[in-house]
């Protein structure tokens, strides 16, 4: 609910990006883990399209966070401009 609020307040470029990232995550995490289930129980654990559908889950949650972590630090860059990032 209160990450609900915050989406709704953001300037839409934000919610694009950040809604094109929870959908590609969300998308390999739920909806590929349902059809890898199916492809599990229909093929077996070693056909080739069991591990196609466990590469395409992995791959859309990977690209969804690649897609959010440059969006959530664009985002912080413009709220706090004068902020430093400093690493060891």
């Amino acid at each position: 609910v209160v990450l609900f609020s915050f989406f709704l307040a953001l300037p839409f470029l934000y919610k694009l990006l950040f809604g094109t990232s929870a959908l590609l995550f969300f998308s390999g995490a739920v909806g590929m883990e349902l059809a890898g289930g199916w492809l599990l129980t229909t093929y077996g654990e070693e056909s080739l399209l069991y591990t196609g559908g466990y590469l395409v889950e992995e791959a859309l949650e990977m690209t969804g966070l690649t897609v959010l972590l440059p969006s959530l630090l664009a985002y912080i860059r413009r709220q706090f401009p004068h902020a430093r990032l400093i690493t060891a």
